[in-house]
């Protein structure tokens, strides 16, 4: 039985895969883009996608059980807060944007970092009202 559960690794929401799995399931695994392991967490890892958490159950479910645990705690606002909170970021784009307009670099940094403390505000979103939509001004 391979086990599937969210994790907080390095700043980024993580799909652990835990559980004792055959040769053949560690082969399939290890041959997925991106896997790492962590001894902190003692655990192979993937960051979170929908395209890998896809491609996990269908590697994996065609060899052995998958179960997906901890999943249900994302319904609860304040545990769902603390894991977006890593996986939300500001975009690439905004700081080009700054350095375009010729902001010095000690604003960029000021107006990152408050770009960064104003997530919060998106946090108490149920996870479909969050898009990549420009908000408006």
């Amino acid at each position: 039985m391979i086990i599937l559960e969210p994790i907080i690794h390095k700043e980024s929401l993580c799909i652990a895969i835990r559980g004792h799995y055959t040769t053949q399931v560690s082969n399939e695994i290890r041959k997925i883009p991106g896997l790492i392991y962590s001894a902190t967490h003692g655990c192979f890892y993937l960051v979170y996608s929908t395209e890998v958490m896809l491609t996990l159950r269908k590697t994996i479910g065609s060899l052995d059980t998958v179960v997906e645990e901890g999943w249900q705690q994302m319904a609860n606002p304040g545990v769902r807060n603390q894991f977006l909170k890593y996986s939300v970021t500001v975009p690439r784009e905004y700081q080009e944007h700054l350095i375009k307009r010729r902001y010095s670099s000690a604003t960029c940094d000021n107006y990152m970092g408050n770009r960064e403390n104003s997530r919060p505000r998106f946090w108490h979103l149920p996870l479909p009202h969050i898009t990549s939509a420009k908000p408006k001004q």
